[in-house]
């Protein structure tokens, strides 16, 4: 959940009903991890 003024949170759901991920080699932890896709706009 997200509190805050003027926030939007959206899921990428597929016509299946699975939930779209990006799977992306992160340094920190040294793997690959599969994460919801993520975006900043601002207006």
């Amino acid at each position: 959940m997200l509190a805050g003024s003027r926030t939007v949170a959206v899921v990428a759901i597929t016509t299946k009903g699975d939930i779209v991920l990006t799977r992306q080699f992160r340094p920190g932890p040294g793997k690959v991890l599969h994460e919801h896709r993520a975006a900043l706009w601002t207006t």
